[in-house]
């Protein structure tokens, strides 16, 4: 039993230390489940970042650059676009 809450310590290390390579935000033509704004409420703890992605439009402009200092600095969370 030990052993099995051990593991599921160091999966649990695993995951808030990854970073997603490849998240699809909208506004997009095709419907998404996440803006860049929603995806970080939605995150923010539970991993250390995510690559945002767009078929249509650049994703810089999609995330204030105010939310964007809080949630790196606040949260060491990392936002590539």
């Amino acid at each position: 039993m030990a052993e099995r809450l051990d593991m599921k310590k160091q999966l649990n290390n695993m995951i808030t230390r990854a970073i997603d390579l490849h998240v699809h935000i909208g506004p997009e033509i095709i419907p998404r489940k996440y803006t860049a704004q929603s995806l970080a409420d939605a995150e923010r703890g539970k991993i250390a970042g995510c690559v945002l992605k767009n078929h249509f439009y650049p994703t810089a402009g999609m995330f204030d650059i105010k939310n964007i200092k809080e949630v790196l600095i606040n949260t060491k969370n990392k936002v590539i676009m």
